[in-house]
């Protein structure tokens, strides 16, 4: 098949589904559809904004996110890490390598694991990461502004999406 991308695999192929009880209704898919791009362009939005805000720091937002996780819960090893991101363990790899490049996180032995090292932030990462929480605060109070969001809607919105990541997981 020259010239011709290669047929995509059905999506059964992709995730071990289980089937469905009801065939859901077209304007359900519509719906969930308009959700799932809305999503998307937000995380786009998203990852803009975190580079702009990071660039004059020399942090990238896979940086910022690798910080962020080990700032609320370190030491971690970096599968551990690549976990809470949803992403894959070299791609975490890499970014704690760029982030022990710029003496942000710093190693400690595991006695669970001789080759996989604990990381921590340093005191230069801690130093950073209070920067990078000012400015995701300000963040939030610009995307928040003027409008009618609740704790409650945070919550609620947040239980969602974690229930539709869990399900598509198990799914």
């Amino acid at each position: 098949m020259t010239g011709s991308a290669a047929p995509k695999p059905p999506i059964s192929v992709c995730f071990q589904m289980t089937q469905m009880t009801t065939e859901p209704s077209d304007d359900y898919l519509r719906d969930f559809q308009q959700l799932v791009g809305e999503i998307f362009r937000l995380n786009g939005m998203l990852l803009l904004v975190g580079e702009q805000l990071g660039q004059d720091l020399d942090i990238s937002v896979a940086r910022w996110q690798a910080m962020g996780i080990l700032h609320a819960q370190a030491p971690l090893t970096v599968a551990e890490m690549a976990r809470r991101a949803g992403l894959r363990r070299q791609s975490m790899q890499r970014t704690v390598n760029r982030l022990r490049e710029q003496a942000r996180v710093e190693p400690r032995e595991n006695p669970d694991h001789k080759r996989a090292p604990l990381f921590r932030l340093t005191p230069r990462g801690d130093e950073l990461m209070v920067e990078l929480l000012q400015r995701q605060a300000e963040l939030t109070g610009w995307l928040t502004n003027n409008f009618a969001l609740s704790p409650d809607d945070i919550v609620t919105t947040s239980k969602l999406l974690i229930d539709l990541r869990e399900n598509g997981r198990s799914a």
